[in-house]
């Protein structure tokens, strides 16, 4: 209770106790502030929109950030309100548009949900219009988006082109002067607002002819003043204000103002102003406005120094005064002041270096503040850095945004199994072999053929003939050049663009089962219990490895080619050095015996394996399994791994194909497996992927192309099946 007497008792404003001269003796309290802001809202009484607007730019470009923080905080419950918050008479072609802030950026998604439950509830009168936002970075945009924000029974259709002062009523309607709606947000009837525009008209024309004395409308302007306001005001009893009139009643105005201004001063009653010349119509400048000059420098000069608790008790009365519309534009001002939109205002350069420093993910958030933000947050020079950290190729000449879009939705697809299938079909047996590379696919078969096809056209350009028997393995030296191996123990290139044989390597003693290229190299292991590798600039035989007691199934090098990866029939993988030719070590593969590696594949430091129905996953510098598992019902028999290598850790994933006729898709780290198609009848024999591809043969005699890019559009259910 001591406190609260304690708090009780400080001085408020002007009205401070009595001070202590140096002599004791007492002397009277400074009303210098009571006088100014009486004085200040005479004044006001006779103001118009335009010079409205004038003084709420006058005192917040002196307002702190306190005081503006407390401003904002009385406004922007009231602007949103009425206008986001409950269904005003704003019709979706209204020319309203409210501010583009992070509450209506946060409430907008909200507010759709709700209309379009309301929607399909068939409860259409409880819709929310979306009224588009605006965005503001200086003051002229905030004088425009003042001038064309109208609404019905708040603004003429002609904004800040009426003269008329804004008045209130006399002091027997004082109370209702100042709608309680203004500031409650209960959204009034049409009606209403007809009755309240009728009856000013009338009390306007009933006033025209005579201007309200102080004694009418001293009640009415100081009605909320504290009580200790009400009791003395000498300084202002004896001054009559007059409306303005016409050209030759502004003058006997102006003396009469000088006069009485004179006699107030004499008498020490009337807050010190500035000295005031005898005002003279100017060339292009209006009475009035000479008038409103004198009293808005006046405003300035005792609002700067008043303190900070003076200042925000003007303030609040203030608003108390103001219309709705005024109200726009000191709120857009002070969210000028308070939210400044560097990104907009700085120099490109500057703002992309800045926005260079957030995620994907954030820098799409920020697309949503605004246009600019948009246009500036969808750079090609901050999205082109954010493809090569993810190693992400554009392929065709489009945004660099649109590639990376491209890129998330494709690894969606991929982890929720959408995607488009082409089938070609062509050879006339099982297909042993296939590989891609850019729109150009290539498939060897039993039938001891090679077809060349065009993966847009689903056409097959160029049938290779010359293996006596099957094709066993594929793979592209160059974009026109082909190496493939066959049952006949030869190993042949190709040129793709004549179709022809160029070259024919011969050197096993039995089939040829796989091959791999690795740089200038090309690995071959073969039914002759060997594995061999080639120099391709001479086609010249580099190396021969022996030691496995069984057909080399699948081969496999390094990125550096410096070790070598041999899979046998017999279940073990061994490794050798390419230099010395040795074994350096050897591994099983599964817990089977008699069962072959059919697939070998190396990335990133890791070897993926697979024996029989299980898929193991090597680490081969440390040669020790980090994970394995049994993929599928049938034997496994084509395999592909893919690493990257990341500041977050590993990421990767791996595709497995078999008997079963199932494509399964595996991540690195998932226990489970992330996709299972069946896209074949038959048992899938090989298969190769990409970002966005799948390309599998099978022994149906068919390729398939599952496109994760491209997936078909949803089938569009009846709508009672959607409702439900």
């Amino acid at each position: 209770m001591e406190a609260i007497s304690s708090i009780n008792n400080l001085p408020k404003l002007g009205r401070d106790l009595p001070k202590q001269t140096h002599n004791g003796a007492s002397r009277p309290p400074d009303l210098s502030y009571e006088k100014e802001i009486d004085q200040l809202f005479l004044w006001i009484k006779t103001w118009n929109e335009i010079q409205h607007n004038k003084a709420i730019e006058t005192c917040l470009k002196r307002c702190s950030l306190s005081q503006l923080r407390m401003l904002w905080t009385i406004l922007e419950p009231l602007m949103h309100r009425d206008f986001i918050y409950h269904n005003f008479d704003i019709k979706p072609d209204s020319p309203f548009s409210s501010l583009s802030t992070y509450v209506t950026r946060e409430l907008y998604p909200r507010l759709e949900k709700t209309v379009n439950k309301n929607y399909k509830r068939g409860r259409r009168d409880l819709g929310i219009h979306r009224i588009s936002s605006s965005h503001i970075v200086n003051e002229d945009d905030a004088r425009s988006w003042a001038n064309r924000s109208v609404l019905p029974g708040l603004k003429s259709s002609h904004p800040f082109l009426s003269d008329e002062p804004f008045s209130r009523k006399s002091s027997n309607t004082s109370s209702e002067s100042v709608s309680p709606r203004r500031f409650s947000g209960v959204r009034p009837s049409e009606q209403n607002f007809m009755d309240q525009i009728r009856n000013k008209k009338k009390a306007q024309l009933a006033t025209s002819n005579k201007g309200p004395s102080i004694s009418e409308t001293n009640v009415g302007v100081f009605s909320d003043f504290p009580i200790g306001l009400q009791t003395v005001r000498r300084h202002i009893q004896d001054v009559e204000i007059t409306k303005f009139s016409t050209s030759p009643v502004e003058k006997e105005f102006i003396s009469s103002h000088d006069k009485s201004h004179t006699r107030m001063t004499k008498k020490s009653t009337c807050p010190p102003c500035e000295p005031k010349k005898q005002i003279k119509k100017k060339a292009g400048l209006d009475v009035k406005d000479e008038v409103f000059n004198y009293q808005l420098i006046n405003l300035t000069r005792w609002f700067s120094k008043w303190t900070a608790l003076q200042q925000e008790h003007f303030l609040h009365r203030y608003l108390r005064l103001l219309q709705k519309v005024h109200l726009f534009l000191m709120y857009a001002l002070i969210m000028v002041r308070l939210y400044c939109d560097y990104i907009s205002l700085l120099p490109e350069a500057l703002s992309l270096n800045i926005l260079s420093y957030f995620t994907p993910k954030e820098l799409d958030l920020l697309s949503k503040v605004n246009t600019k933000w948009e246009l500036r947050t969808s750079h090609d020079v901050l999205w082109s850095k954010i493809c090569s950290r993810k190693n992400i190729v554009r392929k065709a000449a489009i945004a660099y945004k649109d590639v990376y879009l491209k890129y998330k939705e494709t690894k969606l697809n991929w982890t929720e199994g959408r995607h488009s299938t082409k089938e070609y079909r062509g050879h006339t047996a099982s297909v042993t072999a296939v590989r891609f590379l850019d729109n150009v696919i290539v498939s060897g078969s039993a039938d001891r053929t090679i077809r060349v096809w065009d993966m847009n056209l689903k056409k097959c350009q160029k049938v290779l003939e010359g293996h006596q028997k099957s094709v066993w393995g594929l793979r592209f030296l160059s974009k026109s050049l082909l190496v493939s191996c066959s049952g006949d123990a030869t190993v042949k290139i190709w040129n793709l663009k004549s179709g022809e044989c160029t070259r024919t390597i011969m050197g096993h003693e039995g089939a040829v089962w796989c091959i791999q290229i690795k740089q200038n190299y090309l690995i071959s292991g073969a039914a002759d219990k060997t594995a061999k590798i080639w120099n391709l600039r001479n086609c010249s035989l580099f190396a021969t490895f022996s030691g496995h007691p069984g057909s080399v199934f699948s081969v496999d090098m390094n990125d550096d080619c410096n070790q070598l990866f041999t899979g046998s029939i017999e279940g073990w993988v061994r490794i050798w050095d390419v230099k010395t030719h040795n074994q350096l070590s050897s591994f099983q593969v599964g817990n089977q015996t008699e069962a072959p590696v059919n697939g070998l594949d190396f990335s990133g430091g890791f070897l993926l394996c697979s024996c029989n129905t299980t898929l193991q996953l090597w680490d081969v510098e440390l040669l020790e399994m980090v994970k394995g598992r049994e993929a599928h019902s049938e034997k496994i028999e084509s395999i592909q791994l893919q690493i990257m290598h990341k500041k977050k850790g590993l990421k990767g994933k791996y595709v497995s194909a078999g008997k079963d006729g199932r494509i399964k898709l595996w991540t690195l780290l998932s226990k489970k497996v992330i996709q299972s198609l069946q896209v074949h009848e038959d048992a899938v024999t090989c298969i190769q992927f990409s970002d966005s591809l799948i390309v599998s043969a099978s022994a149906d005699a068919t390729i398939k192309v599952l496109d994760f890019s491209d997936p078909p559009p949803p089938v569009n259910l009846p709508s009672k099946e959607r409702d439900d």
